[in-house]
């Protein structure tokens, strides 16, 4: 999904994600922020399956909680950021 958008693009919506550490067996819920996108960084979660360095979820696709498996780290914006930079990148 990330590789189709421009290098500039991306490096606006980098900007505007926040970096979340989260221990072995935190959670990351959809109650916290509704319509959130996230991007595995590093480490492992499980949340509808595996996911590893590069998968993403949220923003309007269905997860309850997504549960680090060891120490790992995501990226994570708000819907109207996905919407921006990700849903309809400026320039395509």
């Amino acid at each position: 999904m990330l590789a189709g958008i421009p290098g500039e693009t991306l490096g606006k919506l980098a900007e505007r994600m926040e970096r979340i550490s989260l221990d072995a067996g935190e959670t990351i819920a959809e109650s916290r922020a509704p319509g959130s996108f996230y991007v595995v960084l590093s480490g492992m979660l499980s949340g509808g399956g595996l996911l590893r360095p590069g998968d993403y979820f949220g923003a309007g696709r269905p997860f309850v909680e997504a549960r680090a498996l060891m120490p790992s780290v995501v990226a994570a914006c708000d819907r109207e950021t996905y919407e921006l930079y990700v849903a309809s990148p400026p320039g395509q």
